[in-house]
């Protein structure tokens, strides 16, 4: 009998299926209008989500609000490999100046410091750039952030070329991360929330040599978005909950409590939040969170920025007390 030949394109494509993950090939393949995303909620009602927030995924249907949004978390993905690249080649080269690298991962928060979302350029985020300068100019920095991301993305772009070996090799490296509060406005429990955080940070301490921050999660106010997460968390009456804040201060507390345990002097818990909460008369009017500077109750504005950056400076980075 004569044996079949196989065409060296069906043996490439039959290698390119085994090394995609299964999450990527439904997208490829199946998924194919944005009715299909927008029909798809993060958690059902009985609290069942489709990402787990302490193991690694990519956005999928669940956490894409449409085709579109998935294809700019790719694109973006693959411009911070790309980036990561660009940086290890500017340490080797010796054009750093001695500066120690600075390395920022998390959402749109850490995002904003490219002045984009998704790698969009954003006129609210336009100064925010600046701030890398202004506070950490002694430093040598690399952005690693998309924005929406949850600690099951942030723990699969880092695993899949956003964190380069001779990077994390390198014992001077300091990371920065905060990631988590788009855990809890997707809708699961503050519990798994809270142990994605801590997944995402000792596994950076495990892969890398550097010294890790782990940032709390900041103060957040658009307490308009917990409509959209309820049936799958509301409160004992069925009710929408009325505030983010309560599951922040469990995550926060959490973290201050039990991240750096088996990593001390690798892992360090910082609290920024301070500057973010609102003055006494503010408070009295049921504001959250300070809105000079953070206007849309979520993101900080340059000024923010600022506040943020010399908090990670002065008690992350010089050991401030």
């Amino acid at each position: 009998m004569a044996r079949r030949r196989t065409s060296t394109g069906t043996v490439a494509f039959a290698a390119f299926l085994v090394t995609i993950p299964l999450t990527l090939f439904i997208h490829l393949f199946f998924i194919k209008n944005d009715d299909e995303y927008a029909a798809t909620p993060f958690c059902t009602p009985g609290g069942n989500c489709g990402e787990n927030p302490s193991y690694p995924s990519p956005r999928t249907i669940y956490s894409s609000r449409s085709r579109e949004q998935y294809n700019m978390w790719i694109d973006m993905h693959e411009r911070l490999n790309q980036s990561a690249e660009e940086f290890i080649k500017g340490l080797e080269s010796g054009s750093t100046d001695g500066k120690k690298p600075l390395v920022l991962l998390g959402d749109s928060i850490t995002e904003s410091y490219l002045g984009t979302s998704y790698g969009v350029p954003q006129n609210r985020f336009a100064d925010v750039p600046s701030v890398l300068e202004e506070v950490y100019g002694d430093y040598y920095p690399l952005i690693l952030a998309i924005a929406g991301d949850q600690t099951q993305h942030l723990l699969w772009r880092i695993q899949n070329g956003n964190l380069p070996q001779s990077l994390a090799d390198n014992p001077d490296a300091i990371y920065v991360i905060l990631i988590g509060t788009n855990n809890l406005s997707s809708g699961v429990e503050v519990s798994l929330a809270l142990e994605g955080v801590e997944t995402v940070t000792r596994f950076v301490a495990e892969a890398t040599k550097g010294k890790v921050l782990s940032v709390e999660l900041l103060p957040r106010g658009d307490s308009h978005r917990l409509k959209q997460i309820c049936p799958s968390r509301c409160d004992e009456e069925g009710q929408p909950l009325q505030s983010f804040m309560p599951d922040v201060n469990t995550v926060n507390e959490g973290l201050r409590t039990h991240v750096a345990e088996g990593y001390e002097g690798r892992i360090f818990s910082i609290n920024c939040s301070d500057a973010f909460l609102p003055t006494s008369g503010r408070k009295s009017t049921g504001e959250e969170v300070n809105v000079d500077l953070m206007p849309d109750r979520l993101h900080p504005n340059k000024n923010g920025h600022l506040a943020l950056a010399m908090c990670i400076l002065e008690y992350g980075m010089l050991g401030k007390s």
